[in-house]
């Protein structure tokens, strides 16, 4: 009899951490993948804007930035795979 009771609460501890733990798990995988992408946004908005800025400078005094090599430290700094193209993706 004993062994059955303590067998159940067992059981019904279980269930109870499971069902909290996987809505919990969901909800801070989201947040993660939401961060990341943010982050993602936030440094090609860095990178383009870079890139904006060279194509309309004028070419008296203004430095202008190798963009192959700014995708270049981007992805050593970071790990993440940077591409350029222009309009018609290429």
């Amino acid at each position: 009899m004993r062994r059955r009771l303590v067998a159940s609460y067992l059981v019904i501890a279980v269930f109870v951490l499971v069902s909290l733990e996987v809505p919990l798990g969901i909800v801070a995988a989201n947040r993660e993948r939401d961060s990341v992408r943010s982050v993602a946004e936030r440094d090609a908005a860095i990178l383009s804007a870079i890139a904006l800025r060279d194509f309309h400078a004028d070419d008296h005094g203004a430095s202008k930035v190798d963009l192959a090599e700014l995708v270049r430290r981007y992805e050593s700094g970071t790990g993440a795979a940077g591409v350029v193209v222009d309009r018609s993706g290429s």
